[in-house]
């Protein structure tokens, strides 16, 4: 599971960023 390039570059992982930007990004969540 690897983030995206400038979608998640925070040093903190928020389970709810990374829905939001699963929501918004469905096509980068290939893996």
């Amino acid at each position: 599971m690897k983030p995206s390039s400038e979608a998640v570059t925070t040093n903190d992982p928020d389970p709810m960023l990374l829905k939001v930007i699963g929501a918004a990004l469905p096509r980068d969540k290939s893996c």
